[in-house]
C-alpha cells in the first residue's frame, strides 16, 4: 500500500464518520487519535472535537448537523452586525489613546 492509498483510506474513513447517519462521537476521536487528519475535513473535525457543535446535537442525523451549523454561522453574522453597528454608534476617543515614547511613525 502506497502513502497514496493510506491517505485515500485515511480520508474515506474519517468522511464517512462525519458523515453516518448518526454521528459517533467516539469513533471519531479514536480515529483522530489514530494517524494525521487531511487538510479537507480538519476544519468540520475540529468543530467536532473542541465542543463547537452543540454536544446534543453530535449524534443527531447529518441533517440536522447541518442545520445547527447553519444556524451558528447565522447567529455569529447576526453578532457581528450587532457590534459592528454599536461600535460605530460610539465615538472615538482620540485624547485617551496615547502613542508609546520613541514612536514617530
Amino acid at each position: 500500500m502506497t502513502s497514496n492509498d493510506r491517505e485515500q483510506a485515511r480520508f474515506a474513513q474519517l468522511d464517512s464518520l462525519l458523515k453516518a447517519p448518526k454521528l459517533d462521537s467516539y469513533a471519531l476521536k479514536h480515529a483522530c487519535l489514530h494517524g494525521a487528519i487531511p487538510d479537507k475535513l480538519r476544519p468540520e473535525l475540529w468543530r467536532h472535537l473542541l465542543g463547537v457543535v452543540d454536544p446534543s446535537k453530535l449524534s443527531g442525523s447529518l441533517e440536522e448537523r447541518e442545520s445547527s451549523k447553519r444556524s451558528r454561522r447565522t447567529q455569529y453574522a447576526q453578532l457581528v452586525q450587532e457590534l459592528l453597528e454599536a461600535a460605530a454608534k460610539r465615538p472615538l476617543n482620540v485624547a485617551s489613546c496615547s502613542i508609546p515614547e520613541g514612536d514617530t511613525s
